[in-house]
């Protein structure tokens, strides 16, 4: 800060003060104690303490102190005052109404800048216009700036360092557009630059953004005209913007709004510093706005300061007044046609402007040079295009305005009605179109039924001779009958007789039976099985392998006295069979012997019980515990929700399911050959849903069903990263803890649910699912209308939900982690819950468990792109 030293009020006295003040105070005493006095006071109210020293200056004059008194009170005063007030901390308030005092001190320093110096070397803050949440951007201080002593930067009126660097570096923090400003200070000048960032959200297809860049002059005349476009960076260049220009916060009218470019004169009186600034809209969306500081000088004539008039003589030697001055010769529209689209035309309107601009010859005298200056008016819409069809195998080009008749546009299909109301039975037929071409658009003129293609017409009945007879009307020996059946003529045999009846009566054709006596008539099988013993599973394994001895036995029937007898019987094979009924000590799902969360702690509770009295409880139990899961573990048979043991038991050669008891005070029983089958805890999901598995570091990730990824023992499973708000980590690979399945082949209801997008998927009615509000709901809690979020974090709305019966197994799985975000896996291409949920974390269900972090990257409007976005990413869609 320098104080000026000039006063407004008269008189000798007061021009004594200024000079004692100008050639004592700010020269003689430039250091005490090694601290300058400018320093010290940068902070102290300049007013307050010019006044304070000239006071002190005065009393000097009249002879009261000498020069050493007055040098020590000043000393004193100076150095009192500052410590008041702490250096390089000024408020906001403070700085704001100082740098509004200097306006005039700026205005002299740009002009006698603008005199002296190329335009293009002016001092000014360069940066990013646009910078992404997140990013570290940089804004130097560039220019010619000599004799440069203090640097202080501002933030949004906020002092952020004195520490006289030319760079400021920062990391954007979410907000509108941030106001970053350089405080300079260089021998008797001081200005303040400014430069405008904008900080937004990460958007898909706008990873360049911040590349984007307003090409302008940053120092102008009055009058001049000043051209200022968008650069638009590559991945934002195939797409059409409304740009919304604006200068000092004034909207411009309406005709600039759709183009990257203005050219705007700054009229007599601009203030000095100017804000130049566009919104860029996409689909009545603003994706950035783009502000500069530009700085207008008034004409040299109206500059401060007096101005020294050349002799008429050095006036006569130069043809034009200032170097880079420019005025207007003529100015002239055209109208030119230019091509456009396919092979059409528009008509483009021009203004030619003749220029005259002030330059040096080679003599240093001062010329007008001519140039010519093509402005862009306006265009008319592209017309006459020529459009491209596919006729009799080949692509041809027509005029605008031309009709093509007969063209093949698809197929039209006619279902056909059929006397027996018989479905799946139509014809289709060729779809014709004529067409004319308009603009490079067809536009369909007529349409109607060409040839007959397919047809697949109502079935006609008839009877159908079988080589099948019945059988003989006495046991050994009579007649038969042939077998006739009613078909149609695809082959397809009718079950009711009555459509063949009704076109003619049903056929007979007999014959006597040739049976011999005493010779065998037939041979029948019958097989015979029993167990016989068990063995043990392998270590670590639960169940028993059960041994069963299976025989075939013969019968042979002969005639004898026309009737049917058995002659003999024997055994044919004799063999013994093992089967394995042994799984490991993991988890399955068991939805044939299902428990609440009370009554599988009650099982757990007899089991420990009568341990001592049934040796299959207690060898279970210990060899669990030597497994490696403890009763505390999550997944324990004490936890929140526990496990609990299945049991099965052998019954004449049979495997049958015994339900063991649920309460403590149950009797220490178990049938005989029974044995403990499975370890149970829920799943969801049918075998051939998809989820994703791999690591995306070893480039690894893929969709595989889960089925498969049982059957592989995959260790990997891509779920939610815990910091969502990082888009390049927004999925993390994580370690599988158990791929569940069910313990054997069960009736399951299933529900079908399908999404808006097309998505499929189908999981049992207790599956947790992750909905586009953060909450965590069953799956039979869904309805239509509620918002699935997919794997790119995009809204999804349910169109419908079916529940269906299925027979067989169903999958899930447990991971390694406790986190909530590393228990989110995707299914199907939505983001689901896994086994935890429906285990240990049940009572998350029906809650709000994501909040800012995950819903702030769903988007709404992002569906369009989403196949774009799969295929960059290398992950194709189920």
């Amino acid at each position: 800060m320098k104080m000026k030293t000039n006063v407004s009020s008269g008189g000798q006295m007061d021009r004594l003060v200024n000079y004692i003040f100008r050639e004592y105070v700010t020269k003689n005493i430039k250091n005490i104690n090694g601290t300058n006095i400018t320093e010290i006071t940068e902070d102290y109210s300049a007013g307050k303490l010019e006044n304070e020293i000239k006071k002190i200056t005065q009393i000097l004059v009249k002879g009261i102190f000498g020069a050493t008194v007055i040098l020590s009170y000043v000393f004193l005063f100076v150095i009192s005052t500052a410590c008041e007030q702490k250096h390089e901390h000024v408020t906001e308030g403070g700085l704001a109404t100082h740098l509004d005092t200097n306006k005039e001190l700026q205005l002299k320093f740009w002009s006698d800048f603008f005199q002296n110096i190329d335009a293009n070397q002016a001092p000014r803050l360069t940066g990013p216009l646009v910078v992404m949440e997140g990013n570290t951007f940089e804004v130097a201080l560039v220019g010619e700036l000599n004799g440069v002593t203090h640097i202080q930067w501002l933030v949004d009126g906020r002092l952020i360092n004195n520490n006289n660097r030319r760079l400021l570096k920062m990391t954007a923090e979410l907000s509108s557009i941030l106001k970053i400003q350089a405080r300079i200070f260089s021998a008797e000048k001081e200005i303040v630059l400014t430069h405008f960032v904008q900080v937004v959200e990460y958007m898909d297809g706008f990873e360049c953004i911040e590349e984007i860049a307003l090409d302008g002059p940053f120092l102008m005349w009055e009058d001049d005209v000043g051209t200022y476009r968008v650069k638009l960076p590559h991945c934002m260049k195939d797409r059409r913007y409304n740009f919304l220009w604006s200068i000092n916060q004034r909207a411009l009218n309406h005709s600039t709004q759709s183009s990257d470019l203005i050219q705007y004169r700054f009229e007599q009186g601009s203030p000095l510093l100017n804000q130049i600034s566009v919104k860029l809209i996409f689909n009545d969306r603003l994706i950035a706005q783009l502000t500069r500081e530009v700085v207008v000088l008034p004409k040299r004539s109206s500059l401060p300061g007096p101005e020294q008039e050349p002799n008429h003589s050095e006036k006569e030697k130069h043809e034009c007044p200032q170097v880079g001055e420019e005025k207007v010769v003529s100015r002239k529209t055209i109208v030119e046609t230019e091509p456009c689209g396919f092979h059409g035309e528009k008509v483009v309107s021009w203004e030619l402007v003749q220029l005259q601009q002030c330059a040096l010859d080679g003599n240093g005298i001062r010329r007008w040079s001519e140039r010519t200056q093509k402005n862009h008016v306006g265009s008319s819409e592209c017309l006459k295009q020529k459009c491209t069809i596919a006729k009799d195998g080949q692509t041809i080009l027509i005029d605008d305005g031309q009709t093509v008749t007969g063209l093949i546009f698809g197929t039209e299909k006619e279902v056909l009605t059929c006397e027996w109301n018989e479905e799946g039975y139509y014809r289709i037929y060729q779809v014709r179109k004529d067409v004319a071409c308009h603009n490079g658009r067809l536009q369909d003129v007529k349409q109607y039924r060409g040839e007959l293609m397919e047809e697949k017409s109502c079935p006609k009945y008839y009877w159908d001779a079988t080589e099948v007879w019945s059988e003989c009307s006495g046991d050994c020996g009579g007649t038969q009958n042939r077998i006739f059946r009613c078909m149609d003529q695809y082959g397809q045999v009718s079950v009711d007789e009555q459509r063949c009846l009704k076109n003619s009566d049903k056929p007979i054709e007999k014959r006597v039976c040739s049976l011999k006596l005493d010779q065998v008539v037939r041979l029948e099988e019958r097989v015979h099985q029993e167990t016989v013993g068990s063995e043990k599973c392998d270590s670590k394994e639960i169940g028993q392998v059960i041994v069963t001895k299976k025989s075939i036995i013969q019968q042979e029937y002969v005639c004898s006295n026309h009737q049917v007898v058995m002659a003999r019987e024997h055994t044919v094979k004799t063999e013994l069979h093992k089967e394995r009924q042994c799984t490991n000590y993991v988890a399955s799902r068991c939805s044939h012997d299902s428990l609440s969360v009370t009554e599988a702690r009650g099982r757990f509770q007899w089991m420990k019980k009568c341990e001592n009295q049934i040796p299959i409880l207690k060898e279970f139990l210990d060899e669990y515990h030597r497994s490696g899961i403890k009763d505390g573990q999550k997944r324990s048979f004490d936890s929140k929700r526990p496990l609990y043991a299945s049991f099965m038991y052998v019954d004449r050669g049979k495997t049958k399911v015994w339900k063991a008891p649920t309460q403590d005070d149950e009797p220490c029983w178990v049938p005989n050959q029974a044995y403990i089958a499975a370890i149970c805890v829920s799943s969801c999901a049918t075998p051939d849903q998809y989820t994703l598995v791999g690591d995306a570091l070893k480039g690894s990730v893929r969709w595989m069903t889960f089925k498969d990824a049982l059957e592989n023992k995959e260790t990997l499973v891509q779920t939610l990263s815990n910091n969502t708000l990082n888009r390049k980590n927004t999925y993390q690979a994580t370690r599988v803890d158990q791929w569940v399945t069910e313990f054997m082949d069960t009736e399951h209801d299933i529900a079908v649910i399908r999404t808006r997008s097309g998505g499929l998927l189908k999981l049992t009615l207790n599956h947790p699912m992750v909905l586009a509000d953060g909450t965590l709901k069953w799956v039979s809690d869904l309805k239509v209308g509620d918002s699935l979020i997919d794997a790119h974090f995009n809204q999804d709305e349910i169109v419908s939900i079916e529940v269906q019966k299925y027979f067989g197994k169903v999958y899930n799985i447990f991971t390694l982690s406790s986190s909530i975000p590393q228990n989110i896996v995707v299914i199907n291409n939505y983001l689901t819950g896994s086994a935890m949920f429906q285990n240990e974390a049940a009572d998350l269900i029906n809650r709000r468990i994501f909040r800012n972090e995950l819903l702030k990257k769903v988007q709404q409007n992002s569906l369009l792109h989403r196949d774009t976005r799969d295929k960059r990413r290398g992950i194709s869609r189920p």
